[in-house]
């Protein structure tokens, strides 16, 4: 079965890597920057101390530091096309102020880059080391075909740093170092709320010493952010920004399930509308996030703590959403390479690894696909578009019912137990369990 992986693996990446080069390049590359953008704006604003949310001083700076060619909508009306993170997002931003637009965003780029690739190679270290090279060759295929992350890497978005913060609680996980699990944890979910569903499900499998940590982390980067610029910045993203961001959005790029059922079943057609949310299917995003966690501790529970678990969760984050923008599955490069692990499809039959293949290799070819806009006369005459526009949604649910089946039925023939896979439910390693 490794050979397998690792022969299959190398033809994924060097396919990957042609058609990122050759098709993708350009429209990485090319397409402007917006969320570094606003983001950067916010970061000059941050260090100057001046108020990060206040959209018509922003828009001014934007129009003086980028120039003419910024979104007409920069920094005015629209939820989505202003500044909307934490100030700790800002925070990120700031080593790149000196730079000039271009520079600076090109700089941003290739961090982003770069952080993605050390992602990927610290949760190699997550898995046995006999596991190691198809498990790698997994995240690198992923990395050239995945849509999301050259839509992140094209916008300036802070992926690449919540990968490595994931990457870190995966490495950790499997060393039973919870105090690191829970800083990692922390830094992920200041970046975007999503990953804080895994703090709550690690303390619901008995590792409560997370918590501590994870606030902490949060904290002493909000704590800089907020020395570097203004304490008030911190109140007026809680009391102003995070209700907003609470409606979710009916925007194309939306990727969780509550908006593409609002597309798919909904009235309003204009799903480039920056300012529409969800409506009725908003509570869909709690429902998801608790079913969610109640769904994996029960079956999983009794049973060791498998890596693979709190991963798992994250499927569950981007699909409850409300907002799961097109890049955020550039995360789930992470889970998939824990599943790549040729140690749990080892001793399974022929006719169930085609089943879970197919169900793979379609949801990749999903996570392929470019987000396409259609301006709402074509959706009205053309239904399947609802359909299309959950094509990332439909992906992450193939790869969740895959994860699931990995852990509800674990191979019986994995070889050698290994603790760097499994704790024991002490949160021990545990030498007698290899997949639960």
């Amino acid at each position: 079965m490794r050979r397998i992986f690792v022969i299959g693996g190398l033809v994924l990446v060097l396919l990957g890597a042609v058609d990122f080069f050759v098709q993708r390049w350009d429209f990485t590359v090319d397409q402007p920057p917006v969320d570094f953008e606003l983001n950067w704006v916010a970061a000059n604003r941050l260090v100057h101390r001046e108020p990060v949310y206040d959209r018509a001083a922003s828009r001014a700076d934007g129009f003086r530091l980028i120039g003419p060619d910024i979104i007409p909508d920069f920094s005015h009306d629209a939820t989505y096309a202003s500044f909307i993170g934490t100030p700790a997002t800002a925070l990120f931003y700031v080593p790149f102020t000196p730079f000039d637009h271009d520079t600076a965003a090109a700089l941003y780029r290739w961090t982003q880059a770069l952080l993605m690739v050390v992602a990927i190679a610290i949760t190699g270290f997550a898995v046995p080391k006999r596991s190691r090279l198809p498990v790698w060759l997994a995240g690198l295929a992923a990395f050239f075909w995945f849509y999301p992350v050259q839509e992140s890497l094209g916008l300036g978005q802070v992926d690449g740093f919540i990968m490595v913060s994931l990457a870190i609680a995966y490495w950790a996980t499997v060393r039973d170092r919870w105090r690191v699990v829970g800083a990692a944890l922390g830094v992920a979910t200041l970046l975007k709320i999503s990953p804080g569903l895994l703090v709550v499900y690690l303390v619901v499998r008995g590792r409560r010493k997370v918590v501590l940590p994870a606030v902490i982390s949060a904290a002493v980067l909000l704590a800089t952010a907020v020395a570097v610029g203004r304490p008030g910045d911190v109140v007026t993203w809680t009391t102003d920004v995070l209700p907003k961001l609470s409606r979710g959005g009916l925007l194309i790029n939306n990727q969780s399930f509550p908006a593409w059922m609002a597309r798919l079943w909904g009235h309003d057609l204009d799903w480039l509308d920056l300012n529409a949310g969800l409506g009725i299917w908003r509570p869909l995003a709690p429902i998801i996030a608790i079913g969610g966690i109640a769904l994996l501790w029960w079956l999983r529970r009794g049973r060791p703590l498998d890596v693979l678990e709190p991963a798992t969760l994250v499927f569950f984050a981007l699909l409850a959403g409300p907002i799961s923008w097109d890049h955020y599955p550039t995360w789930i490069i992470l889970t998939l390479m824990l599943m790549a692990d040729p140690d749990r499809w080892e001793g399974r039959r022929r006719a169930e690894v085609a089943v879970l293949g197919v169900v793979v290799a379609g949801s990749t070819v999903l996570m392929h696909k470019l987000t396409l806009y259609a301006r709402p006369d074509v959706v009205a005459s053309d239904w399947t578009r609802r359909v299309e526009s959950g094509s990332k949604t439909v992906a992450l649910g193939g790869y969740l019912l895959v994860a699931l089946w990995l852990l509800w039925r674990p191979s019986v023939g994995s070889g050698a137990p290994d603790p760097a896979r499994t704790l024991g439910a002490d949160g021990g390693a545990e030498g007698l369990h290899t997949h639960g």
